[in-house]
């Protein structure tokens, strides 16, 4: 249950060993609905683990940003913090297309008045894509 703490807090909770409770079929069936409740709980949460890091991981790829060991934790604050790490990387990955975008709009005049054929133009940016550090310097650099 650790790996769920926080979840367990907030849930209506009954204590199964009381002292002097007796282990009647009520108490049993109330058992079994708290555990299927955590088992459910757990599901969901392991879902939303694994798609926020697997988004994560394309996003990292994409923006050639180095991996975060991040938490497999299912902790509510490991999923919030990966929550959020997942967010930045989204926000990483807008202000990049925007900038490239920007760029691109400069660079088109540019190459009108140097003549660059259509051809030139597509194998440049054939040569770079992505939205790495390494794009952008290129892309800025013809600038």
């Amino acid at each position: 249950m650790e790996e769920i703490s926080g979840w367990a807090d907030k849930q209506a909770t009954c204590s199964f060993v009381d002292i002097g409770d007796l282990i009647t079929e009520e108490r049993i069936q109330q058992y079994q609905e708290a555990l299927q409740r955590a088992q459910t709980e757990r599901a969901v949460r392991t879902a939303n683990m694994r798609s926020i890091r697997d988004e994560s991981e394309q996003l990292r790829l994409l923006l050639d940003i180095e991996e975060d060991e991040g938490s497999d934790s299912l902790t509510d604050t490991a999923m919030a913090t990966n929550a959020m790490a997942l967010q930045f990387l989204r926000d990483e990955r807008q202000a990049r297309e925007e900038k490239v975008r920007d760029l691109a709009r400069q660079i088109a005049p540019l190459w009108d008045l140097l003549g660059i054929e259509m051809d030139e133009r597509q194998s440049f940016f054939k040569a770079h894509v992505g939205l790495g550090q390494e794009v952008i310097c290129a892309v800025h650099k013809m600038h």
